[in-house]
């Protein structure tokens, strides 16, 4: 069994009403779906964040490295790309064409052999996953009807746990956790203030959101700024912070783990390597007793990845009971990329819990007429 072609999809979607946080609003949500195909016929779909043109021009100067190559041997041959490329490969763009890559194989191995990814990843540690409501997006207008139409949306949804967007200013972050926290006052409650802040003004926003039990402070600053995130464990013990949908590679992760400046990892599958990368960064985090809550906010694929890839996490150092449990983010944004290319899909049960179905790989099979379609959205933008 060899690699004998990559397919890729690039897709966009022109979103109805622009959304987004204190960085910006979209006007689209935008993936690239990576389709390895072998010799004998057998394929894995994968999914890569980033502009699409560029993960697509990216992608194939990558081919090279894994066409006619066995898809068992990818993680040693994303080593090898990672040591020849060193200049450019350490982050950015180029390691988020890779994590398609090696996302699709572990889809096409779980085809070939009939079996569910989690089961390659090791087996179920857990049943099912508890959902997060990633929502309380900011918009154009920025009212409060829009922010509590979000929020209705949760209730009505049987959420235990949501997540909104802060970072603008701190007065506006105050506004926003109160509404919340009146209208949903028995759910856990996180907040997202994408790098926005400096570590002086995130101190200072963490301090008064604290009275509003805030569950974790997420992205108060970039992951780079080491030295700021050591300032704010220093000044705000009791909050929790969690980081990582912006970094790349066990290496990047690598500092805010070993020197405790986080509580919380969150790599993303789709940008940070893959998901060979992403158990070593899990490995390195579990070693230092810091809990894991990948990021995800994607298409199908990367969501029913990012699904099979925590359902195999260990619940280290728990061994029967996990306290707290495993949190998967679920983004409420209108997402055609993921809710419209399937013919399967990742669904929440009855209880408000994702359990998983036992279908080969990631348990997805796309429309490719929809992801034509898709596609094609790229070429008007």
């Amino acid at each position: 069994m060899r690699i004998a072609k990559i397919e890729l999809f690039p897709l966009f979607y022109q979103l109805h009403k622009p959304y987004g946080n204190a960085r910006g609003l979209v006007e689209g949500r935008a993936c690239t779906i990576v389709k390895l195909v072998t010799d004998s016929g057998e394929y894995g779909y994968g999914e890569a964040f980033g502009p699409p043109a560029v993960i697509e021009k990216i992608t194939q100067d990558l081919e090279s490295f894994f066409i006619q190559q066995d898809p068992l041997c990818i993680p040693n041959i994303m080593s090898k790309v990672f040591n020849q490329l060193y200049h450019t490969s350490s982050k950015g763009l180029l390691v988020c064409a890779l994590s398609g890559i090696e996302m699709a194989s572990w889809d096409l191995i779980g085809k070939k052999f009939n079996i569910p990814a989690y089961k390659l990843l090791g087996g179920k540690a857990r049943d099912v996953l508890i959902p997060y409501a990633s929502t309380g997006y900011m918009t154009s207008t920025n009212c409060d009807n829009d922010l509590k139409e979000q929020i209705n949306e949760v209730k009505a949804k049987g959420f235990t746990a949501i997540k909104i967007k802060i970072g603008r200013n701190i007065e506006n972050d105050l506004h926003r956790v109160k509404m919340v926290r009146s209208l949903l006052p028995n759910i856990k409650v996180m907040v997202d203030m994408n790098g926005n802040y400096t570590a002086d003004v995130a101190i200072e926003a963490i301090h008064k959101l604290q009275e509003y039990e805030v569950y974790w402070f997420e992205e108060p600053l970039p992951p780079q700024d080491l030295a700021g995130y050591e300032k704010i464990k220093i000044s705000c013990p009791k909050a929790r912070i969690a980081v990582g949908e912006a970094e790349y590679t066990r290496y990047g992760f690598r500092e805010l783990v070993q020197n405790q400046l986080v509580d919380i990892i969150q790599p993303d599958l789709s940008k940070c390597g893959g998901i060979t990368e992403a158990r070593a960064i899990v490995n390195m985090a579990q070693a230092n007793n810091i809990r894991v809550s990948p990021h995800v906010w994607g298409g199908m694929v990367g969501q029913a990845a990012v699904v099979h890839f925590m359902l195999a996490l260990p619940p280290y150092p728990h061994s029967l009971d996990d306290p707290e449990g495993l949190y998967l983010e679920y983004d409420l944004g209108e997402n055609m990329l993921r809710d419209d290319i399937g013919k399967t899909s990742v669904f929440r049960n009855d209880q408000g819990l994702i359990e998983v179905k036992d279908f080969p790989g990631f348990g997805v099979e796309l429309d490719e007429e929809k992801l034509a379609f898709y596609k094609a959205n790229v070429q008007k933008v």
